[in-house]
């Protein structure tokens, strides 16, 4: 887990993978195992580098830019699969990162793409 919040922190894992550590109670060991996996085949293809992370203009805060969920859309698909089925108590969560998410995508297209 403690490592898992370092990826988080660090922003080496998209803000949706990022919510394993806090969301790691659900999940049965299958699960977990799966969703693991996403996130080591994640970082085998997204490897965290200096050119991909920017500074604010103060140069207080840099953050990484992972793009459009639709780019990596395909390994936190087993986490939002394991999310619905538990929605009675990961609602607001999901809705937060994954409804939210593609929202927020089709806003800045002026319509709803996925």
């Amino acid at each position: 887990v403690k490592v898992l919040d370092l990826m988080a922190v660090g922003q080496f894992i998209p803000p949706q993978l990022a919510l394993v550590p806090s969301l790691i109670r659900i999940f049965d060991p299958f699960q977990l195992h799966c969703v693991l996996i996403d996130i080591w085949n994640f970082m085998k293809i997204n490897v965290p580098g200096p050119s991909l992370y920017v500074a604010t203009s103060d140069c207080s805060l840099v953050t990484r830019n992972f793009g459009h969920y639709k780019n990596y859309h395909g390994f936190c698909e087993r986490l939002r699969v394991i999310l619905v089925k538990n929605l009675d108590t990961t609602a607001v969560v999901f809705k937060k990162y994954f409804v939210d998410a593609l929202q927020e995508e089709g806003d800045k297209n002026g319509q709803f793409n996925q």
